[in-house]
C-alpha cells in the first residue's frame, strides 16, 4: 500500500449522454484516488444530448482536462469516433510534460460499466502484478459469468480474428452475393456463431496473457503509453467471400483498442486480463446477429442491404 501512495494516476474515459451514471462513476473514481499519492482526469465528451457536459464541468478543476467535441459527431461510425476521442487522451498525456511523468493511466468507460466498484484490495492487487516485471504494460478487467468484451480481445490461440468481422464471414459464406439478409440468416449466425462464442474466465484462474482486451477497464503504464507508436484506430479492410464465389473488399468498423494495444507487442511489452479484478455486477447483455452487417461502412458496394 506505501508503495501505491507514491503513485501518480491519469483517470482517462470517453462520455456521450451518461449523466445517470457519472455521479456513481466520479465516487468510485475519488475512492480510487485515495489509493494513490496524486490523480488526474482526462474526459472527452461528444455531443451528449442530457446533462452530461453539465455534470462534467461540475467536476472541472486544475487537476482535470475536458474535451467538450462536439465535432466529432460529424463522424457517423462509432468506433472511428471512440478512436478519435481516445487518441485526444494520448496526445494530451504525450505533449504534456507533466502528465507524462505519472505513473499510470485507468481507462474506464464513463457508463454504466463503471458504476460498479471495484474491491480495493483487488485493484491493488492488479498494480501490484502491472508493475511486478518491467514488460508488463497493462493489465485489464474481468466480468462475472460472462465476458462481454469480445470484440476488444485477442490472443495467440483461440481468438486470433475480429469478433464481429468474422461473424460477417460466417455468415456470408452461406449467402449468395445477390441474396437479402432474412430473419432465418441472422437466427443462423447467432445460433451458430455468436451462442458459440461466449466464454468466461474464473476470478480464481492466473493472469491471462492477451494481445488486446478491455472490458470497460484498462490499467496501463505512462512510460509504456510514451513507448507505444501505435495509435487507436476504428476501421478496417476485410476480405468476405460469398457462397457464389464472389469476392468483396469492404471497410468495416474496428474495435479501436486493437490497434492500439498491438502496439505495445511492438515494443516486446505483455498485456493481461486478471480474472479477479470483477469491475461489473453480474448482468444479461444480447449480442444482436445484426451488428455483423450494421458495421459494414461501405454498405454501397454490397448487394445484401
Amino acid at each position: 500500500m506505501s508503495y501505491l501512495n507514491n503513485l501518480n494516476v491519469i483517470f482517462a474515459g470517453c462520455a456521450k449522454n451518461c449523466e445517470k451514471y457519472l455521479p456513481d462513476v466520479f465516487s468510485n473514481i475519488k475512492s480510487y484516488s485515495s489509493i494513490f499519492k496524486k490523480s488526474f482526469k482526462i474526459i472527452v465528451e461528444n455531443g451528449s444530448s442530457d446533462d452530461t457536459k453539465k455534470i462534467l464541468k461540475k467536476h472541472k478543476n486544475d487537476e482535470s482536462i475536458l474535451h467538450f467535441r462536439d465535432d466529432l459527431n460529424l463522424i457517423e461510425h462509432r468506433t472511428i469516433r471512440l478512436a478519435s476521442a481516445r487518441n485526444l487522451i494520448i496526445e494530451e498525456i504525450k505533449n504534456n510534460q507533466k502528465l507524462k511523468d505519472f505513473d499510470l493511466l485507468i481507462m474506464l468507460d464513463f457508463d454504466d460499466r463503471s458504476i460498479f466498484k471495484i474491491e480495493e484490495n483487488n485493484l491493488i492487487k492488479a498494480i501490484e502484478f502491472l508493475f511486478s516485471k518491467n514488460n508488463i504494460a497493462a493489465v485489464f478487467g474481468n466480468q462475472p459469468d460472462l465476458y462481454f468484451d469480445m470484440w476488444a480481445l485477442m490472443d495467440e490461440h483461440n481468438f486470433k480474428g475480429d469478433y464481429f468481422g468474422d461473424a460477417l464471414k460466417f455468415a456470408t459464406s452461406k449467402m449468395q452475393s445477390t441474396d437479402k439478409i432474412t430473419k432465418e440468416i441472422l437466427f443462423d449466425l447467432k445460433k451458430n456463431y455468436f451462442d458459440k462464442k461466449k466464454i468466461s474466465f474464473s476470478i480464481n484462474s492466473p493472469p491471462i496473457k492477451v494481445i488486446s482486451a478491455f472490458g470497460g477497464l484498462g490499467i496501463y503504464k505512462i512510460k509504456k503509453i510514451i513507448e507505444n507508436k501505435n495509435i487507436y484506430e476504428g476501421e478496417q479492410e476485410i476480405n468476405i467471400r460469398f457462397k457464389d464465389g464472389v469476392d468483396k473488399n469492404i471497410f468495416y468498423q474496428r474495435c479501436e483498442h486493437k490497434s492500439f494495444h498491438q502496439g505495445f507487442n511492438d515494443i516486446n511489452s505483455d498485456l493481461f486480463i486478471l480474472p479477479y479484478l470483477i469491475n461489473s455486477k453480474k448482468v444479461d447483455f444480447e449480442i444482436f446477429p445484426q451488428s455483423a452487417f450494421a458495421l459494414v461502412i461501405n454498405k454501397e458496394n454490397l448487394n445484401i442491404f
